[in-house]
């Protein structure tokens, strides 16, 4: 699609190291069944990320029923060919377009300011004003649009890697993570060896898939 080409500096990295108004939590043992784990992995990583969106880069609270949502519309565009998101093309620039506007100006208003050496006599410099809060509108969109964004990366990985991944396990990590990012108190449900074993074995996957493509590749 289209805006996935724009610049958009609230994007998250693709590989880091359900129902979307479910109330009740999923569980996730140090017992629980691979694709479990790697999904949890995923959405711990992706999580922190999105606390860093929300909290540094673009000062907004996710709309998380319309978050969630977009995440399983991001995982279809990706799976299914077929499937065709919510917003055009178009729409979903404009979106991506005000967001990159709203993240440099706040990037901006943030910056230290230059210092003034004992003989300076002109008048201090003003630090840029912050944008407005976010209509309620606009949070919805860009909600929209990074849960498109963190769900065609889910579903990116999971074929670049050619294993099952659990949805739920997915969106419970993203809510973990990002839950502990703003309450240090919390943990997340599987320890720091777990997930980096897992995230070891997932790049294994991914490296052994990408082989074992180019040597298909040199067959031909």
């Amino acid at each position: 699609m289209k805006f996935r080409t724009v610049a958009l500096m609230a994007s998250v990295a693709a590989f880091v190291a359900c129902n979307s108004t479910d109330k009740a939590s999923v569980q996730i043992g140090p017992d629980a069944q691979d694709d479990v784990k790697t999904a949890y992995m995923l959405g711990s990583q992706f999580g922190n990320q999105l606390y860093m969106v929300e909290t540094k880069q673009l000062e907004f609270t996710i709309d998380e029923p319309e978050f969630f949502s977009a995440v399983d519309e991001g995982y279809k565009m990706v799976t299914d060919s077929a499937f065709k998101i919510k917003y055009s093309d178009s729409i979903m620039v404009t979106i991506a377009q005000g967001m990159n506007s709203r993240a440099q100006s706040i990037m901006a208003a943030n910056a230290p300011l230059p210092k003034k050496d004992s003989t300076d006599t002109t008048v201090s410099v003003k630090a840029p004003a912050k944008p407005d809060p976010m209509s309620a509108e606009q949070a919805n969109r860009a909600s929209y649009l990074l849960g498109v964004q963190f769900g065609s990366q889910f579903g990116s990985i999971k074929q670049q890697a050619a294993v099952e991944m659990n949805m739920a396990a997915f969106k419970q990590g993203l809510k973990d993570s990002r839950a502990k990012a703003s309450d240090t108190t919390k943990q997340l449900q599987l320890s720091n060896d777990t997930l980096q074993a897992v995230s070891q074995r997932l790049r294994e996957k991914i490296l052994e898939q990408r082989k074992a493509m180019i040597e298909k590749q040199k067959e031909e």
